[in-house]
């Protein structure tokens, strides 16, 4: 927050503590401001300034689970590493003629393997199961379905699936990954022509890409709280996010209608309070832009001031524009965080890939500066001249003809001091084995060691090997798909439920919203799901039945792409719902996996005589291959027409006495087995 002070050293680590409580008040520019908070309004920013002071110290006190860096320390360095940032681009410093030569190269062997791991941890989006009770506690399996229906529809629209890697590429780069949930409504203004005067005339256009159902990954430096020894984040006493708008989007989004405060809020100056007389002036902030304002926004679940208790409470800039309970049904704060590995059993960070590989990173690229000096030690090696002329530095140019005065010059390289550059890269290849953990069986990192492998065993074993080099992230990623998934069951139950205020049906009841939800996989249906408020409470068996055959009806019969689902609404939302991921979900089957197995399958199964060969044929082998699995009956050949021998013709004919004539059994399919 710009009105504190941070006097945090980068290098040492060492925090000033009177720098959290030391406000930027310029005594030459002490010009009053013209927003006067009422007495309320006072009180609660100063519970946000305090609120703010205790955690930014959270942020900026270093930590033994840090290697004595603090939280914001951890995340830059880290950053930084990931980056493969190096100072001034690599290249020497002019005024170090020295030592400049030196190589400050960085193998990128970090960024690599973080975006090896996140391209595994990507490849598939864990979507937790499920379940629905009532308050019989008996489980209602229909309406799970429809939830799980509506909470893909909504993680859609959300983007979920790209915001997930950022979620993923986060906790390797950085000690905790943020991410708010929200469902908002935004309205711009659009023109809307021109009035009697020739002057523009606007209305209010609903955003399609700022409202509806948003996921944003926050980084760690946006995100303060309290406890940093509460891992849980739902159990913070409160959680503030910082962020930095430019003064036409803070306009957009805070109207004057909605927030009178507004006009207070100036581009570029922060409002602050003097604790001497109680005044509220106005400074310019040498930390942020002139055309930008700083956005703070405080969720407070538990305080000793009963007022604030459940609120969330906006700042910009210093003036508070709004205090008002918390919104969500659930109560919750909107955020939920993970990491790729814990520290210990109580911290809400973690220890990012990027920590972990430092040590090992950092002695290869050490060895790796060392060889690239040694080598150009080998082109250039220093030399030693006698004689009364010297050579410099510049004379070592292709082709250069050089003569010297004194005829007894001699120049003798120092060829002594280059080490051996096998021994370094032999080195080199020791650490970056500890780094790709090579020495294990390649089987059990999920590669192949000896090439494409051919069984649905050799793949089930390579992938279950896999995932269990990934398992200990990958259960941190699936209580994130959790913690997602509560947040946004509670916006489709808020929001997804309630009936449109401006839509009424033709017989003047409640109109709700209709959503189209496909079910995953390329033969998904279509799931059309609407609510409907009219629907009785309870009702019989047969009216269930009858309700059934209109609904089947409706939607187009058995042969339809889309089943349709009729919802009461209060019902619905009275159902408990809980969210599972069992080792299904985190270990799938893929599809490689699953078509070795029916390869296999067919294999064995084709010479069985009892097998139905036409349906292990379409079901076991054209299904394998997608252009055969759309239509895979065009691929059967018909049957040729049998046409009987004139013996067997007259056989049948006439057949003998007390002996009633017999059809002879077909050939096609296959021959029933008989005892001889």
């Amino acid at each position: 927050m710009s009105i504190l002070t941070d006097k945090t050293d980068l290098k040492t680590g060492r925090y000033q503590k009177d720098s959290v409580t030391t406000l930027k008040v310029d005594t030459k520019k002490n010009v009053l401001t013209s927003y006067q908070p009422t007495p309320g309004e006072s009180s609660i920013i100063m519970s946000i300034i305090k609120d703010f002071r205790n955690s930014w110290q959270t942020m900026h006190l270093p930590r033994a689970e840090f290697n004595d860096l603090s939280l914001y320390q951890r995340h830059v360095i880290d950053m930084l590493a990931f980056n493969t940032y190096q100072e001034n681009d690599g290249n020497p410093m002019m005024e170090d003629r020295l030592g400049g030569w030196k190589s400050n190269a960085i193998r990128p062997i970090i960024r690599n393997k973080a975006i090896s791991i996140a391209a595994h941890e990507t490849s598939r989006l864990i979507v937790p199961k499920v379940f629905a009770y009532n308050s019989s506690n008996d489980e209602q399996e229909d309406s799970a379905k429809i939830m799980s229906y509506l909470v893909d529809w909504a993680r859609e629209q959300a983007n979920y699936s790209h915001m997930a890697l950022f979620r993923v590429l986060a906790s390797l780069y950085s000690p905790i990954s943020w991410g708010y949930s929200e469902y908002s409504e935004v309205y711009r203004q659009v023109r809307d022509g021109e009035d009697s005067k020739g002057s523009p005339k606007f209305k209010d256009m609903l955003d399609e890409d700022e409202s509806g159902f948003r996921h944003i990954p926050l980084s760690t430096d946006q995100v303060y709280f309290p406890n940093f020894y509460e891992k849980d984040c739902q159990k913070q006493d409160f959680i503030i996010v910082r962020r930095i708008l430019s003064y036409d989007k803070f306009c957009s989004k805070y109207p004057e209608s909605r927030y009178p405060n507004a006009k207070y809020v100036s581009p570029g100056i922060q409002v602050i309070m003097d604790d001497a007389n109680r005044g509220y002036y106005q400074v310019y902030d040498s930390h942020m832009m002139g055309e930008n304002v700083e956005e703070v926004i405080r969720w407070r679940k538990n305080s000793s001031n009963k007022m604030e208790i459940d609120t969330k409470c906006i700042m910009v800039n210093g003036v508070l524009l709004e205090c008002s309970p918390n919104s969500r049904n659930d109560h919750q704060f909107p955020f939920d965080c993970f990491y790729y590995l814990p520290i210990n059993e109580r911290c809400i960070a973690g220890k990012s890939l990027v920590f972990a590989l430092q040590s090992d990173a950092t002695i290869v690229n050490t060895l790796y500066q060392l060889y690239i000096d040694g080598e150009y030690l080998k082109r250039f090696p220093p030399v030693i001249t006698t004689g009364s002329d010297k050579v410099g530095v510049d004379v070592f140019v292709p082709g250069l003809n050089l003569a010297f005065a004194d005829q007894d010059v001699k120049i003798n390289p120092i060829n002594n001091i280059v080490g051996d550059s096998i021994s370094i890269m032999k080195a080199l290849e020791v650490v970056e084995s500890s780094v790709a953990e090579s020495s294990q069986d390649p089987v059990q990192q999920g590669q192949t060691p000896g090439g494409t492998p051919s069984t649905a065993y050799e793949i089930s074993r390579i992938e279950q090997n896999a995932a269990t080099v990934l398992g200990l992230s990958m259960k941190f990623i699936a209580q994130h798909a959790i913690q997602y998934g509560k947040l946004l069951m509670s916006d489709v139950l808020q929001y997804m439920t309630i009936a449109d205020a401006e839509k009424i049906t033709e017989d003047g009841g409640l109109l709700y919203k209709t959503f189209y939800a496909k079910e995953p996989g390329a033969a998904g249906k279509q799931n059309k799901i609407s609510f409907d408020s009219n629907l009785p409470d309870t009702m019989s068996e047969e009216e269930k039945m009858d309700m059934s055959f209109k609904l089947l009806e409706a939607q187009g019969g058995l042969s339809s792409k889309t089943s349709l689902w009729k919802v009461n609404p209060v019902l619905f939302r009275e159902f408990k719902y809980k969210f599972t991921i069992d080792s299904d979900v985190l270990n799938p089957r893929s599809a490689d996996l699953i078509r070795a197995f029916d390869i296999e399958t067919y294999d064995r199964a084709i010479a069985n005589p009892v097998a139905d060969q036409e349906k292990i044929f379409v079901d076991l082998l054209m299904a394998t291959n997608p252009k055969t699995a759309r239509n895979p009956k065009s691929y059967i050949k018909a049957p040729e027409p049998i046409i009987p021998s004139s013996v067997e013709m007259v056989a049948n004919s006439f057949p003998e006495k007390g002996q009633a004539s017999m059809p002879k059994p077909s050939t096609g399919g296959n021959p029933l087995p008989q005892n001889i």
